[in-house]
C-alpha cells in the first residue's frame, strides 16, 4: 500500500499517518489566548487618561443641556410645521 502523504508537509489533516491534535489542546490554546488577550487589555486602560469627577459631571450637565435645547427646538419645529401642513391642506 502507497502512503498518501499532502503536498504541503507543514499543512497536515487527519490521516493515520499524521493524526489530528486533541480537542482539549484546542480549548487549552483558546484560553491562553483568551488570557493573552485581557492582560492586554489592561495593560492599555492602565495607560488611559481618565477625567476626574468634577470634569465627568461637568461633562454630563453640558450634554444634558444641549440635549435639552435640542429637544425643544425639534419640538418647536415639530409643532410649527404640522400647523403650516395643516393651514396649506384647509385652504
Amino acid at each position: 500500500m502507497v502512503e498518501r502523504r499532502p503536498p504541503k508537509p507543514e499543512v497536515e489533516g487527519s490521516s493515520p499517518s499524521s493524526p489530528a491534535n486533541c480537542y482539549y489542546i484546542g480549548v487549552l490554546r483558546m484560553f491562553a489566548k483568551m488570557t493573552e488577550y485581557i492582560k492586554s487589555i489592561k495593560i492599555e486602560m492602565m495607560k488611559v487618561s481618565w477625567m476626574s469627577r468634577p470634569q465627568t459631571i461637568n461633562s454630563t450637565v453640558i450634554v444634558g443641556v444641549f440635549a435639552f435645547i435640542i429637544a425643544i427646538f425639534l419640538f418647536t419645529l415639530d409643532i410649527g410645521l404640522s400647523e403650516l401642513i395643516n393651514i396649506l391642506f384647509n385652504l
